[in-house]
C-alpha cells in the first residue's frame, strides 16, 4: 500500500490515537527555531502514518492469528475427545449385544 493510498483516506491519528481528519488534526507547537513545515514534513508525516497503519495491520494479524491457533487447539481436542467416545460406546454396545446374545441361547 502507497503512501498516497493512506493520505486518500485523509485521516491521521491524532495524539490520543484517535483518528481524525487531515484538516482537524492539531498541529503541534514550534519549538524556538523552528520554521514553517511544507512538504517534506507532508511526505514525512504520510510515511509515518503509512509506517503506523502498517504496524495495526501486523498486530491485527498476530491476534487473529494467535485466536485461530488456540481455535484449532480446541477443535482438535474435541475431535479426539469425540473420537474417543465413539470407539467407548461402540465396545459397550458391542459387549451389550453379545450378552443379550448370550441370555437369549440361555431361553
Amino acid at each position: 500500500m502507497g503512501s498516497e493510498v493512506v493520505a486518500s483516506f485523509g485521516y491521521v491519528q491524532n495524539d490520543d490515537g484517535e483518528w481524525v481528519p487531515k484538516g482537524n488534526a492539531p498541529h503541534p507547537p514550534l519549538q524556538q527555531g523552528q520554521d514553517q513545515q511544507g512538504e517534506d514534513d507532508e511526505q514525512g508525516n504520510s510515511s509515518t502514518t503509512l509506517n503506523n497503519v502498517m504496524n495495526c495491520i501486523e498486530q491485527l494479524q498476530t491476534f487473529v492469528g494467535t485466536r485461530f491457533d488456540a481455535f484449532e487447539t480446541r477443535f482438535d481436542a474435541f475431535e479426539t475427545r469425540f473420537g474417543n467416545m465413539d470407539m467407548v460406546i461402540t465396545t459397550r454396545f458391542d459387549a451389550l449385544q453379545s450378552h443379550v446374545g448370550n441370555i437369549e441361547e440361555q431361553l
